[in-house]
């Protein structure tokens, strides 16, 4: 009888050599076995800006929950800069102050979506700031001078005689000065 791929006239070799079998070096060290730090994951928050800081810029205190490395919630707080123009949709992004990252890794980001506040006085079309505002018959009839709210402060309106109601009188440079809401 012939084992198929046995050469004729030769004994099989045996299967495993005569002797102690040696044992096998592990493929892996102690220190391989540690995990491997891990970045935190990029949070995402909404934050509502109020409409005054969003129109002209300013800072703005900024806080959220973040669950922390132990897993028990935790308050986030930090100011960020909050540029003029900023509009409802835009994104700020800051570095480390996301998810807390596994194994001693660093924090991911936050990603901010910037929701502006409503205002009690002012509306916001583009770049254009809109107020109503109450007049008398007379002065309305006649004309008047009077003092107008802006985002930026008050300043004296010239209103002119015969103005109808729900005429908009234009007051340059009073509205949003950004080029990218323009």
């Amino acid at each position: 009888d012939r084992m198929v791929g046995q050469v004729p006239g030769k004994r099989p070799a045996p299967l495993s050599a005569p002797g102690p079998v040696p044992v096998a070096e592990p493929a892996v060290s102690d220190a391989a076995d540690a995990v491997a730090p891990l970045t935190g994951d990029e949070l995402r928050v909404s934050i509502k800006v109020p409409f005054l800081t969003a129109a002209v810029g300013g800072r703005y205190r900024v806080s959220y929950r973040v669950p922390g490395p132990d897993g028990e919630w935790m308050l986030e707080e930090f100011d960020i800069a909050v540029p003029s123009g900023t509009h409802s949709g835009m994104e700020s992004r800051c570095e480390a102050r996301g998810h807390f990252g596994a194994a001693g890794g660093a924090r991911g980001a936050v990603v901010l979506e910037l929701l502006v506040g409503e205002h009690p006085w002012f509306r916001r079309v583009g770049a254009d700031v809109y107020i109503d505002l109450p007049l008398s018959l007379g002065e309305a009839a006649t004309g008047c001078q009077i003092q107008v709210p802006t985002v930026r402060g008050r300043v004296t309106a010239r209103i002119p005689s015969g103005v109808r109601s729900g005429q908009q009188i234009r007051l340059r440079e009073q509205g949003i000065d950004s080029g990218s809401s323009r």
